[in-house]
């Protein structure tokens, strides 16, 4: 299969060290870009990222993810990413432990996998109202304290 990409990790972390080395191991070094974690997210969402992948096999809530479908991308989620985390246009997947990589080569077959988005508004204004937004929850913690002064 000849398939042309460039997947982009962004952030630190523990394993950072051994993904860079085994990035090297398989000879795919120009394939693989680490980047630091960034201020601009909205200009690096925007304009470097086609695809949101987000395999992660333990999740709190995922703030990235969130942050990936307000700028309309088609995400790619594991089956453990909490339901509140998810607003629209993302493929869940099923992440078995070392299944990553069958579940990448489905997608690179099947491009038609990737939900893509028509409804890009709808969602970026659901999560806008949600309880996510901070906003939205500082008026509640207002009302909330306002009542009981």
């Amino acid at each position: 299969m000849n398939v042309s990409f460039k997947m982009i990790f962004v952030g630190e972390g523990a394993l950072k060290d051994s993904f860079v080395l085994e990035s090297y191991n398989l000879g795919l070094q120009d394939e693989i870009e680490f980047r630091n974690p960034s201020t601009s997210v909205a200009e690096f969402l925007s304009n470097d990222v086609d695809v949101f992948l987000f395999p992660s096999k333990f999740e709190g809530l995922g703030l990235s993810l969130i942050e990936a479908q307000y700028y309309g991308l088609p995400c790619i989620v594991s089956s453990t990413v909490p339901r509140e985390a998810i607003f629209g246009n993302c493929t869940i997947i099923n992440i078995e432990q070392d299944a990553l990589d069958s579940c990448i080569a489905e997608i690179i077959r099947k491009k038609d996998y990737i939900v893509q988005s028509e409804n890009f508004d709808s969602v970026r204004t659901a999560i806008e109202v949600s309880d996510i937004n901070i906003k939205n929850n500082l008026k509640k913690l207002n009302i909330l304290y306002s009542r009981e002064i």
